[in-house]
């Protein structure tokens, strides 16, 4: 059987809009099934936009049907950071970029894409 996750970066580049079912919800933020075995995690900061949110509960429940944007992409730890907040969706991939000042323009190979796990690497490697 083929990995569901050797797609997930191809299919879930951030800035994308992406449909899932709130498949958990914990404490820290709401699981979201995008596809058969791959799940994003909105955490609470990104479920309101500019209210505070104690528990995701006050927003999603198991089984909603959700709209979110992809912030991030983690293939080696197989996460996937998505966010609800209407307001970040244009600026999702400037705003990762942003993480990175003084970087050149991420050069994207052709079949690869940036995640934001990468940039913060990078950032930490200068830092050192």
């Amino acid at each position: 059987a083929r990995d569901p996750w050797q797609d997930a970066s191809a299919s879930f580049a951030v800035g994308t809009r992406v449909a899932g079912t709130v498949s958990r919800v914990q404490p820290f933020g709401a699981f979201v099934e995008l596809a058969p075995g791959v799940d994003g995690l909105i955490h609470v900061s990104e479920l309101g936009a500019d209210r505070r949110i104690n528990h995701p509960s006050e927003v999603v429940n198991v089984g909603d049907r959700v709209e979110a944007v992809v912030l991030g992409v983690d293939l080696e730890r197989r996460r996937i950071s998505l966010s609800l907040d209407e307001s970040k969706h244009p600026a999702a991939i400037a705003e990762v970029a942003a993480y990175a000042p003084g970087a050149p323009p991420a050069e994207k190979s052709e079949g690869s894409l940036g995640s934001f796990g990468e940039l913060l690497k990078e950032q930490m490697k200068r830092q050192r």
